[in-house]
């Protein structure tokens, strides 16, 4: 073997040694915004989705009464199947609040559903805030397809204080209800937070589908809201 092709064979054997070395030598680091919750409201234990999500049982409720929907075989998952919700005897104002966050912004997903699981034929209507700002107004009658099928709602928001509350409001004599409820820890700086600031937050009002010159049945957008104020400031296209 020639000099020339030793040094190419002993130069390209210490870059696999030094780029092995460094590679094993460096520490894995998870990724830091790991945290999750998701909560089936309403259901007495875990369970695992096929996704290999682990759903925890109902837990963080202030209040409530747990019940199942009319048609259980009409869903997929079980997280869909159960629910809670606030009879008056409860109060005006019923919430989750999910303790020990570390301050940060976090995505929160919600699914509703009513399926007359009630007998009653009238899905209730009620409000649902999200760290003191109203962002979801549901108002009967319900659309047929929605009190049937049920929404899934969701928006990011500022935790500061160590906890997230998602509370829900009652008309009149009417029960507010949740089936599921989803939080996620998110990088802090998404969706230009630097630029907004950690008192706004952001809910999604609908969806593009992909592949249709059609909207959805809401306007997709996301609006904006100030912290503490249920009216929207703004949008983000």
């Amino acid at each position: 073997m020639s000099l020339f092709h030793c040094v190419q064979l002993f130069s390209f054997s210490f870059f696999f040694f030094f780029f092995f070395f460094i590679c094993s030598a460096t520490p894995f680091t998870p990724y830091p915004f790991d945290l999750a919750y998701h909560i089936d409201c309403g259901s007495p234990t875990n369970s695992t989705d096929p996704f290999n999500t682990t759903w925890l049982s109902d837990r963080f409720s202030t209040g409530g009464v747990t019940s199942i929907v009319s048609e259980p075989l009409h869903f997929h998952y079980s997280y869909e199947k159960s629910l809670r919700f606030f009879p008056i005897s409860y109060g005006k104002k019923n919430c989750y609040v999910i303790p020990s966050l570390p301050p940060g912004r976090y995505f929160i997903r919600t699914f509703t559903v009513y399926d007359n699981y009630d007998g009653k034929s009238h899905p209730p209507s009620f409000d649902v805030s999200v760290e003191g700002t109203v962002v979801f107004s549901w108002r009967s009658p319900w659309p047929e397809s929605i009190a049937r099928d049920g929404a899934y709602s969701d928006l990011f928001a500022f935790v500061n204080d160590g906890e997230a509350d998602v509370c829900f409001y009652g008309f009149a004599t009417d029960p507010p209800i949740i089936s599921s409820l989803e939080l996620f820890q998110v990088d802090p700086l998404s969706y230009d937070s630097a630029t907004l600031g950690d008192n706004h937050v952001l809910v999604d009002y609908g969806r593009l589908s992909c592949g249709t010159n059609q909207w959805g049945p809401d306007s997709a957008m996301i609006l904006t809201f100030s912290a503490g104020h249920g009216n929207p400031i703004g949008n983000i296209d």
